[in-house]
């Protein structure tokens, strides 16, 4: 089984988003993730030093990570996300090695 929690930690820690959370603006902390029944189980996150605040839907206007697609199969996945506050879609792919899972393609595009 696939191991949520880390692969969304790992996504939320990426390098390559970090530039765009801007944690000291207003409303940035703690970070919201929507999960829109895209991923399964009570999972656990930290991120600033916070914990991640993870919602089923939103209808407010607060900054927000929305899981947009996350699909797994035996061995890999696809994961699509938006953080409509900086305008990104963040898209990759997993792949599970020797049991583990580990993000292998990553990317940040600003509409």
């Amino acid at each position: 089984m696939i191991d949520q929690q880390k692969i969304f930690q790992e996504i939320i820690d990426h390098p390559d988003l970090q530039p765009f959370f801007f944690p000291e603006e207003k409303d940035r902390t703690p970070l919201r993730l929507v999960t829109s029944d895209k991923i399964n189980g009570d999972i656990k996150l930290h991120k600033f030093n916070v914990p991640v605040v993870i919602i089923k839907s939103s209808s407010d206007d607060l900054p927000s990570l929305k899981i947009i697609k996350f699909t797994t199969n035996t061995n890999t996945g696809e994961f699509e996300l938006t953080y409509d506050i900086q305008g990104l879609i963040i898209v990759g792919e997993i792949k599970k090695n020797n049991s583990e899972w580990s993000i292998e393609n990553f990317e940040v595009w600003e509409q």
